[in-house]
């Protein structure tokens, strides 16, 4: 076998390994938000993509999207994240009232923010 046909392989075994861990995390972060909010309110699905240029959004029929780079931040800043787009489901602009929702449920949400903001580079691995 070449070199690079090996390096290939073991580069496919790790991005394997960190969807299973993010499908578990992802799973663990998703349960516990969704607990604090009304299931009957809106239902949405989750997919982890391959995405370099965001960390996450929202599709227009409620389908959360992550960045699986989202692995390599601090579970504070993932729930961030997923209660930034759990918003958008009811709330699609960044509006004033998007806003505020954000901060009744992370009162801190800037400073992690701030964090994803400062750690974009991430996204390009």
């Amino acid at each position: 076998m070449s070199q690079r046909y090996i390096a290939f392989e073991e580069q496919m075994n790790k991005t394997k390994r960190i969807n299973r861990q993010m499908v578990r995390i992802r799973k663990k972060i998703l349960d516990n938000w969704y607990l604090r909010c009304d299931p009957l309110l809106f239902s949405f699905s989750v997919k982890i993509t391959n995405a370099q240029k965001r960390w996450g959004s929202c599709g227009p029929r409620g389908t959360l999207n992550f960045s699986w780079r989202l692995i390599m931040m601090p579970v504070e800043v993932i729930d961030y994240l997923i209660v930034h787009e759990l918003v958008h489901i009811g709330q699609p602009d960044h509006s004033r009232l998007f806003w505020t929702k954000v901060r009744c449920i992370l009162p801190d949400y800037k400073e992690r923010e701030k964090c994803l903001k400062q750690n974009d580079r991430l996204l390009t691995l």
